[in-house]
């Protein structure tokens, strides 16, 4: 039996807008739904966000609107004469026309809103606005290959960086670590994940893990531009989901959001 949580709503109600629950599980969502008012705002939000992503022109979505249901001017409706034997000269204008008059102005106002915010997200905005520098604490006691490293990435030389990185026959982890960040600040997203990976999988044998925090985040950050989405989600699901991670307050229930807009961009 599904249970909407937390960590798993995003998903269920994708699904269930998709069809591909089962009829058991989908009065389930439907009952669950109706008791829930944050459920029902992000079923709302959902729709809207699927609408946007699907629509080939905002523009053109809000024009249509205006155009079927704007007011009538005097100009393309001339007042007819009235006769003195109306015995009700006032006009009669239609309940639902009010009704859709209103709610192509709730559209322009505040619905569009919604619709281009999530039509104009994209994989540059994303990583611009959740980048954070890494700042190296403090410099190694270690051989001179590792402190030249450490020195290249202080003044930023990363392309000196990801050279001399490059001719290191042992690189330890930090040196992995800064390595691929020199990547990313290029825009080698492909190999800074790939270097990422490498520290992900030697910590994996380490009893004390190095740079395992921040090489979720950054490889995260990494994978978005380079269209991993699926691999990302499960990164930045992973932050969000653990209160003790350090970057948990960088991903918000909005950002994982955006992101699944991403995926059906893309």
């Amino acid at each position: 039996m599904l249970n909407i949580n937390e960590d798993n709503k995003i998903e269920i109600l994708e699904q269930y807008l998709q069809g591909e629950l089962d009829e058991v599980e989908a009065q389930y969502v439907e009952k669950t739904i109706s008791e829930n008012a944050d459920l029902q705002q992000d079923m709302q939000i959902i729709r809207l966000a699927k609408d946007a992503v699907h629509s080939s022109s905002i523009q053109q979505r809000v024009q249509q609107w205006h155009t079927k249901y704007r007011p009538t001017t005097v100009t393309e409706q001339a007042p007819a004469p009235v006769s003195e034997a109306t015995s009700d000269p006032t006009p009669v204008v239609s309940l639902w026309t009010r009704v859709a008059r209103i709610a192509a102005v709730v559209f322009v106002g505040g619905l569009g809103y919604l619709f281009i915010q999530f039509a104009t997200v994209n994989t540059d905005s994303w990583y611009d606005s959740h980048y954070v520098e890494y700042k190296l604490p403090v410099t190694r006691d270690a051989g001179a290959e590792s402190s030249r490293i450490d020195s290249l990435y202080l003044v930023k030389d990363y392309v000196q960086l990801t050279q001399q990185f490059e001719k290191m026959s042992n690189p330890d982890l930090q040196d992995q670590f800064l390595a691929a960040m020199s990547y990313m600040q290029q825009a080698n997203f492909e190999q800074a994940v790939h270097q990422f990976e490498n520290i992900r999988q030697q910590n994996s044998n380490q009893e004390v893990p190095m740079f395992a925090p921040e090489t979720d985040y950054y490889q995260a950050l990494a994978l978005i531009e380079s269209g991993d989405f699926d691999k990302a989600e499960e990164l930045l699901k992973k932050i969000s989901q653990n209160p003790n991670h350090i970057f948990r307050q960088n991903i918000s229930g909005v950002d994982l959001w955006k992101l699944k807009m991403l995926k059906w961009k893309n």
